[in-house]
């Protein structure tokens, strides 16, 4: 049987990066509405409605490393 595992845990910036875009919900609500941001060193780095060219942005900028990706969700979304 083949052994799995896991990925590796994401360093503690990003830990800080992903906090920091949590305490600053509202100010990106109100700069990025329902679009999707990478936060690097507690600022914005890439923000669109389109998910994907984020993560493509993250990965031309950021090679190798692991960037919070949050989507800044207005109140018009029902999960």
């Amino acid at each position: 049987m083949k052994k799995t595992s896991l990925p590796p845990q994401p360093p503690k910036e990003y830990w800080q990066d992903y906090d920091w875009a949590n305490q600053h919900y509202g100010e990106l609500l109100k700069a990025y509405p329902n679009q999707w941001v990478g936060i690097h060193h507690k600022r914005v780095v890439a923000a669109s409605r389109d998910g994907r060219k984020v993560e493509e942005s993250l990965g031309i900028q950021f090679p190798g490393q692991q960037i919070p990706l949050v989507f800044v969700a207005d109140a018009s979304h029902i999960y």
